[in-house]
């Protein structure tokens, strides 16, 4: 299923602060990996609540359908025919 523009951005917020508890860990360890991974999740987290942002802006161009000019061509469509 797919996620809302706000979900993004939150999945991103929380892989963010993941990721700097992961870069921190890593320092203090002196674990160089660890610490990179932090990095790489932080920019992962940062990507997706962009990704979010931009969701939620493509959602708020989308213009609302109008079945108006439908109708109409359907309805004279009939109004030619005689029952």
């Amino acid at each position: 299923m797919a996620r809302s523009g706000s979900q993004e951005r939150t999945k991103g917020a929380s892989q963010q602060a993941h990721g700097r508890l992961k870069e921190a860990i890593g320092a203090l360890t002196g674990n160089r990996c660890q610490a990179r991974q932090g990095r790489v999740d932080q920019a992962r987290g940062r990507l997706r609540e962009r990704w979010g942002h931009l969701k939620d802006a493509l959602h708020r161009q989308r213009p609302s359908p109008d079945p108006g000019p439908r109708l109409l061509q359907e309805s004279s469509q009939f109004a030619g025919k005689k029952s």
